[in-house]
């Protein structure tokens, strides 16, 4: 059965805006699934679903990386949501508009993990620990792709 709501669950937030995790259980409830709050939200967490920037709404949406996306097919919200990025020596300074960090970071953090020691983000900046000063000139720069940023 827990397979089968999850299934149903990405299939509803494919297809419908999902705001709150009330709306999920009543779309839920017209599929044949009468569950509480506190398994939906086992359900969200079990499924990696993050909340999304959607037509002016944050919505329920898979996480990137679960849905095999590609980084360049994000979003537009994270496009926009670099200004600039800096290095100094294995660390990158990453400088965003207000009350974008994190949601560029989450990007960030689900597809170059691998390339990073660790990030932390704030309102409007995130830092990242590379392993080397090395590593962190050639991250920035594949940053600098991704987010179609050029540093003056």
């Amino acid at each position: 059965m827990n397979e089968n709501r999850q299934a149903k669950i990405l299939e509803i937030i494919k297809k419908h805006k999902v705001k709150t995790q009330g709306e999920l259980r009543d779309w839920l409830y017209k599929e044949g699934f009468d569950v509480t709050q506190a398994t939906i939200s086992r359900d969200i967490r079990q499924l990696s679903l993050v909340k999304e920037l959607s037509g002016g709404d944050y919505v329920y949406t898979a996480h990137p990386r679960a849905k095999g996306a590609e980084p360049g097919n994000s979003a537009p919200l994270y496009k926009n949501s670099v200004v600039s990025v800096e290095s100094a020596g294995n660390m990158l300074c990453i400088k965003c508009p207000s009350g974008m960090a994190n949601a560029a970071c989450v990007t960030i953090d689900a597809y170059y993990s691998d390339r990073m020691v660790g990030s932390i983000a704030g309102d409007d900046t995130i830092f990242i620990l590379c392993s080397t000063q090395e590593n962190a000139n050639a991250f920035k720069a594949e940053l600098e792709k991704l987010f179609n940023v050029k540093n003056t």
